[in-house]
């Protein structure tokens, strides 16, 4: 009984683990989502992307944040939707996953 409880806490740290990942890569995507929101409403010149041609007059330009850091280049894959649709996806299943090992882990007497 000790090694399957002993075995299921683990378990569940990492998966809460993962949980916590997978929040801290939503909330980049999220902040990314906005910057390039507001940029698409007032600097819409200043947006480019890494990994797509961008050779435009604007180039030079170095677009920046509302604190003026500048701004990294977006990329095609962090805006991609089923890459999003994949993140909340896997965040549902381990959110759920992990709901069950906390139900066993009480049951088991934790």
């Amino acid at each position: 009984m000790d090694a399957i409880l002993g075995k299921t806490l683990r378990e569940r740290r990492v998966v809460a683990e993962r949980l916590a990942y997978l929040r801290a890569q939503a909330k980049q995507i999220g902040e990314r989502l906005e910057t390039l929101a507001r940029h698409l409403s007032s600097n819409i010149q200043l947006i480019h992307f890494a990994d797509a041609d961008s050779s435009h007059q604007f180039r030079p330009m170095i677009p920046t944040d509302a604190g003026q850091n500048p701004v990294p280049p977006f990329t095609l894959k962090e805006l991609d939707p089923n890459n999003i649709a994949a993140l909340v996806r896997e965040f549902n299943e381990t959110t759920e996953k992990h709901r069950k090992l906390e139900t066993t882990a009480k049951e088991l007497g934790f």
